[in-house]
């Protein structure tokens, strides 16, 4: 079964190809085991690696990730608790939930790319998987955050089959609407630019952007990976965000 919600890519000239294919981390290094314990893996099959989108946990039975993997209401698997994306434990979804102001249209620039995946049975926590705090007010610009993701390694490389780390930086909604100027941004977004040749890629979507400890953001879309353009983020700092995400039971 191939999953119908991946990563987006989108141009940033109106005459450029839009497709709706997820993506992974261009440009990174590889992840120690325990580093980033938050870190899960949306699988489409439970019998082999079937890797389609990240995730966060963020209570025992919850994960955060983006709207646009799970909107198609296919059956997906997570798995916990390890690098290797084929490893790990494995978990049933009892439930999911999109935020009600995403419209999964570029036109809206896929505002409010948020959602809450609940577990049939709690995990149980250890060093290599547990949750992460999330941010209650966006970064300020200039922080200096981190994005962990499994995928391609750049736009027709081969998926990664263990977790990636880079690093970006938080820029303001203004030099990020200025590069992305045909996209309508809001609170609800948040974008970070490194340098040509690092950053999100086929694979990434749904995964944490973590800064100084705490989760702010959820991988949402950007330009052809790694191409010196702004990435883009579900802000969860926003209380538009922030609030859908605790309002779940």
């Amino acid at each position: 079964m191939l999953p119908l919600a991946l990563f987006l890519f989108i141009g940033v000239l109106a005459e450029q190809t839009f497709a709706d294919e997820p993506e992974a981390i261009v440009g990174g290094t590889p992840a120690g085991l325990g580093e980033f314990p938050h870190q899960v893996s949306l699988q489409s099959s439970p019998y082999y690696s079937s890797h389609f989108c990240g995730g966060s946990i963020i209570a025992p039975n919850k994960v955060l990730t983006a709207a646009h993997c799970v909107e198609s209401g296919s059956t997906f698997y997570v798995r916990t608790g390890s690098v290797d994306h084929a490893k790990g434990e494995l978990h049933y979804v009892k439930q999911v939930y999109i935020h009600p102001n995403y419209s999964g249209k570029q036109k809206d620039a896929w505002r409010c790319d948020a959602a809450v995946v609940v577990l049939t049975k709690a995990i149980q926590y250890n060093s290599y998987q547990r949750p992460i705090p999330l941010a209650d007010s966006p970064p300020a610009t200039g922080t200096v955050c981190t994005l962990s993701g499994w995928g391609k390694t750049s736009t027709n490389g081969a998926v990664s089959p263990n977790l990636l780390k880079m690093q970006q930086a938080v820029i303001s909604q203004a030099q990020c609407q200025q590069r992305h100027w045909g996209m309508p941004l809001d609170s609800s977004h948040l974008c970070t630019l490194n340098r040509q040749g690092i950053g999100a890629c086929q694979g990434d979507s749904g995964g944490p952007l973590i800064c100084n400890g705490k989760q702010y953001g959820i991988t949402s879309w950007v330009v052809p990976c790694a191409v010196g353009e702004p990435d883009c983020y579900a802000n969860v700092g926003a209380p538009i965000v922030r609030s859908f995400i605790q309002s779940i039971p």
